[in-house]
């Protein structure tokens, strides 16, 4: 409940899905500080959002999508040469990044 305080003074989660959504809560207990603007977490949000949004810093994903996409190469060769079938349906469009939801919960 939001009425309570948090068990720790600082929390924070991360929800990740299979279809490239991020959501990432922060939670700060009985904070004592005043800021004139929010520069602070925009400065850790251009911290931690390179490592969703480009491959070369190493996120699992990328590589994931990688094989997927090879994976779907072979499986369509496969059905030109008629030897399966695929339901163009089920295929979906994948972003090229992560798609983040950030909420800073103050207490």
């Amino acid at each position: 409940s939001c009425q309570n305080p948090l068990p720790l003074p600082f929390q924070a989660t991360v929800f990740m899905t299979p279809d490239n959504w991020c959501l990432i809560n922060l939670g700060i207990n009985s904070l004592d500080a005043t800021a004139a603007d929010l520069s602070s977490v925009w400065s850790i949000l251009e911290y931690f959002t390179p490592y969703f949004n480009d491959e070369k810093h190493g996120h699992p994903a990328f590589a994931s999508k990688r094989e997927r996409e090879y994976a779907k190469s072979v499986l369509r060769a496969r059905e030109s040469q008629g030897n399966t079938t695929t339901n163009k349906d089920e295929e979906k469009v994948d972003d090229d990044c992560l798609n983040m939801d950030f909420r800073l919960w103050l207490f």
